[in-house]
């Protein structure tokens, strides 16, 4: 978890859709852990799923958490 939120100064730089529209450098950190907790949490679940769900279908399921949770802002 900590290598994870070692790369939340950079998040952005790795997608071309941005989770939030940030207002200042701690809000951004505040809501990328809140973000990253929510994907740990999907990959821990998966991880000990003895029936996994192929990495397409992942993709699938962590998008739409995403687009659901910039919706709701």
């Amino acid at each position: 978890m900590e290598q994870i939120n070692s790369f939340i100064p950079n998040i952005n730089e790795f997608t071309e859709v941005q989770w939030h529209n940030y207002d200042n450098d701690i809000e951004e950190e505040y809501i990328s852990r809140y973000n990253i907790g929510g994907l740990w949490n999907i990959l821990y679940k998966w991880i000990d799923n003895k029936e996994r769900e192929s990495p397409k279908e992942m993709v699938q399921v962590i998008r739409k958490a995403i687009s659901d949770f910039s919706k709701s802002i």
